[in-house]
């Protein structure tokens, strides 16, 4: 395929591991991007800056109308339109009205939703099948999990691509170390489990909370309980960005996520601290647990929710010793290779030559 690829994405919020696909795709590949997306604030908000100096055409959701977006697509014309789920109505008409005018157009759906027996999500793909499933040739799932939710809205194996996120520091040449300190990174809320992770670590003996510090990066709606609760052996970064944010997660330790039921659809950052060779210790409901976890090869899992099995593997770490240490982290590193940007966009552009 000689011609310039054209993509435009309708997207929800923009991260940093969205980005890296989008330099993905246009380092690689002789691709042009437009992005519509999602920018006022709201108690999800990461906070991410934009570099809008890069080749991509981005586009305030805030700013422009249904109206607007279907006109960005008509001059646009693009092959693939990407779309973070069905959830932005205004998203969805201008996809029906341009698929009309331009069928041979590939529509792809983003979802990390993990599959779960809920009437929600049963009258959910009632719902899909009726109003949605005609407007989306694809879906561009996160996981195993995702994958197995896919398929119940009606879309073959073939009609279902892989490796929707990734995180974005995969070249990195990292030292295995016994760092002996326990890292949470990602939003401070309660189905994250940030109470959980702060608790359990409060239950080691202090002599073991002096050698194994616990460190949170990230805002959040439960601010409050960590500074009521925060002490010395306690440290709390507000969120960073992503350059910021490699300097710190380099330094290494155990890469923690706590989150209880429906908190945890996938989570970027387990695939960053594995990037960066970290030991995980995971509760059972992160999405992303199934692709870079092996429990007893690389960490260990403990249930959602639980705070005693938290605390277990918290101490299972600290009574590790070194050689055993370092070679759990040589073995994230190794998992981690599983996904980069670069596979997440050659996945994507895939849709081109398939079916």
């Amino acid at each position: 395929m000689n011609k310039n690829i054209r993509i435009t994405y309708l997207w929800a919020e923009i991260t940093g591991y969205v980005t890296g696909v989008l330099d993905a795709l246009c380092k690689d590949h002789d691709v042009s991007v437009d992005v519509v997306h999602w920018d006022k604030s709201n108690p999800d908000s990461t906070f991410y800056q934009i570099d809008e100096s890069k080749p991509i055409n981005f586009y305030k959701r805030s700013e422009h109308t249904q109206d607007d977006i279907l006109k960005i697509l008509c001059d646009g014309q693009p092959d693939i339109v990407v779309v973070s789920g069905w959830e932005d109505k205004g998203y969805i008409w201008a996809c029906r009205r341009y698929k009309r005018l331009y069928p041979k157009t590939k529509f792809v759906a983003g979802i990390d939703d993990q599959l779960r027996k809920t009437i929600r999500q049963r009258l959910g793909r009632i719902y899909y099948k009726l109003f949605y499933r005609a407007v989306f040739d694809f879906m561009w799932v996160a996981g195993s999990e995702q994958f197995a939710f896919a398929r119940t809205f009606g879309y073959s194996q073939n009609s279902i691509i892989s490796n929707l996120y990734s995180g974005v520091f995969c070249k990195i040449n990292q030292e295995h170390k016994h760092i002996k300190r326990f890292v949470y990174c990602g939003r401070l809320a309660h189905s994250k489990g940030t109470d959980l992770i702060i608790l359990a670590h409060k239950r080691l003996p202090e002599e073991l909370r002096k050698i194994w510090p616990l460190v949170i990066i990230g805002s959040g709606d439960m601010l409050t309980f960590l500074e009521s609760n925060k002490d010395q052996y306690i440290q709390h970064i507000s969120f960073i960005q992503p350059s910021e944010l490699r300097l710190e997660l380099r330094k290494g330790g155990v890469g923690t996520m706590p989150s209880r039921w429906g908190g945890e659809q996938w989570g970027v950052a387990i695939h960053e601290y594995a990037q960066f060779g970290m030991p995980l210790l995971l509760s059972n409901e992160c999405g992303a647990a199934n692709e870079f976890l092996i429990s007893g090869l690389n960490g260990f899992k403990f249930i959602n929710g639980n705070l005693d099995d938290l605390h277990k593997g918290m101490k299972k770490f600290t009574s590790m010793n070194e050689k055993e240490y370092i070679e759990m982290s040589k073995n994230s590193t190794l998992l981690s290779r599983k996904i980069n940007p670069e596979i997440s966009a050659a996945s994507l552009l895939s849709v081109l030559y398939d079916n």
